[in-house]
């Protein structure tokens, strides 16, 4: 028989997988439905799916994670139970196809998925430690693929994408019910440190040192990283599906294959991230990381063929599964007693920065033409979004002198 923390860590990792496939299966069905739907086919409409998503996604998290804090039996029910009513919102995605009712149920999806996912980061780190979390997210970069290499089938239309993704995520709500029922005991902080913990909330000086370490300059540095990469992540979505298609003329079985090639290299960058920050600092590895992601932007802004598009693609995803577990360990470092409060600041951070950015990206797209030749690339205008992002993140290299001249090596 399996014992909890057993449970509790098949459960998340073998959720994530399944789970992750059915996020990718729908999501570029969604985001075409959308274009072909819509009157006037402008990309804006089709990156108010994503915005709506990680909107809803970035209110939920904190909220999960305080809640669970304060409530630790309610993370089992979470686990147990918010995948079902994501099914139910597939389903109605499927049987109500309208632009304006797709954009809505995404909100709903997102705030579930913000509710959801938070708190299985949280489990998992909890009973495996803050390095399982390399592989949770390596995890979820391998469903994610899978998911992509499905739509990519040529019998696999957008409104099949749709309904198929409902059953897989459906049986990974059936797996996660029973694998996570009677798991409180071993997710739960010790009484000790509950104890302590209620002492110190009602000490004024422990909730400002908390605050200190939350808002040290390096920690900042963190954050600003988490929302710049979340921003990237933003644009990997429904915008970039409609944008390779138009822009780099890629068709749907080629656009499957490609992002899920990419999302098997992220896999690489979800594992290795903790291992090379074991030796080389968070701050470090943070720092090749932006500069990775930087280089990604610029590939994927430009008139290039397709096998670099592949390894633009590549990068980002790379760059941005790498980031996750690397900045979640960073705050819940600072702060293990709330853990689960930090952990969703962390997705907040990553979900607004990814919801502001593709409908920017999208306006962007609609008005601005034209191409601009450089001694080594010629960079499309209409992916003027990519080189923002791409000079916001080597402008957040520059200042990391700053902080290594500050505390040291990091």
């Amino acid at each position: 028989m399996m014992t909890c923390r057993v449970r509790v860590v098949i459960g998340g990792l073998v959720v994530v997988i399944i789970a992750g496939s059915a996020y990718t299966l729908a999501r570029p069905a969604l985001a075409f439905l959308v274009e072909k739907a819509t009157r006037d086919n402008t990309i804006v409409t089709v990156s108010l799916l994503t915005t709506s998503f990680l909107v809803a996604r970035s209110v939920a998290a904190p909220f999960a994670g305080y809640l669970g804090d304060k409530r630790p039996s309610l993370r089992v029910s979470i686990l147990q139970l918010a995948l079902f009513p994501s099914t139910i919102i597939l389903i109605g995605m499927w049987l109500m196809p309208h632009p304006l009712t797709l954009i809505a149920l995404m909100a709903v999806w997102g705030f579930l998925s913000g509710v959801y996912w938070p708190t299985a980061q949280y489990a998992v780190s909890r009973v495996a430690g803050t390095k399982a979390l390399g592989t949770y997210f390596g995890l979820g970069g391998l469903g994610m693929s899978i998911g992509y290499f499905i739509y990519s089938l040529p019998f696999i239309d957008d409104m099949n994408a749709i309904l198929y993704s409902a059953l897989i995520l459906g049986l990974s709500a059936a797996i996660a019910y029973p694998l996570f029922s009677s798991t409180q005991a071993c997710m739960t902080i010790s009484q000790d440190t509950i104890t302590m913990a209620t002492i110190n909330t009602e000490d004024k000086a422990t909730v400002d040192r908390l605050a200190t370490a939350i808002l040290a300059p390096r920690t900042l540095w963190v954050l600003s990283a988490s929302l710049l990469l979340g921003s990237t992540r933003g644009v990997l979505g429904e915008f970039l599906y409609v944008y390779l298609a138009r822009v780099h003329g890629v068709e749907k079985s080629v656009l499957g294959s490609v992002l899920g090639f990419s999302q098997l290299v992220s896999i690489a960058g979800s594992i290795s991230a903790g291992f090379l920050a074991s030796r080389l600092g968070i701050h470090r590895v943070l720092l090749l990381v932006i500069l990775l992601n930087s280089l990604g932007l610029i590939i994927v802004s430009a008139k290039v063929g397709l096998i670099l598009v592949a390894f633009s693609l590549s990068l980002l995803h790379f760059t941005v599964n790498a980031s996750m577990p690397l900045t979640r360990n960073v705050l819940v470092s600072a702060s293990p007693i709330y853990a689960g409060t930090v952990i969703g600041i962390s997705n907040t951070l990553s979900n607004i920065g990814g919801a502001v950015t593709p409908v920017i990206g999208a306006l962007l797209y609609e008005s601005i033409d034209g191409v601009v030749a450089t001694p080594l690339l010629v960079l499309d205008k209409r992916g003027l979004v990519f080189l923002v992002l791409a000079f916001s993140g080597l402008f957040l290299a520059l200042t990391y002198p700053l902080i290594r001249h500050n505390y040291g090596s990091t």
